[in-house]
């Protein structure tokens, strides 16, 4: 994004070939990152079940604990 920027900035074109498929990607790759953060909501549903998995065979020494 920077360099195609840069690149109309000084050429003074704008390659809508190019910028708009790029606008169009980090669009959904913005929106990936943000579905994957909420793992129990969005259009991508993660189970939790492998990290409980995990946090039980780390033992009880092991478990979260609130302050």
């Amino acid at each position: 994004m920077i360099t195609l920027g840069t690149q109309a900035g000084f050429t003074g074109k704008r390659r809508l070939v190019a910028t708009i498929p790029l606008i169009l990607a980090f669009a959904v790759l913005m929106t990936l990152v943000v579905d994957l953060n909420r793992p129990q909501s969005g259009l991508i549903k993660v189970s939790q079940q492998s990290m409980i998995d995990l946090q039980n065979s780390m033992g009880p020494n092991h478990a979260p604990t609130v302050e």
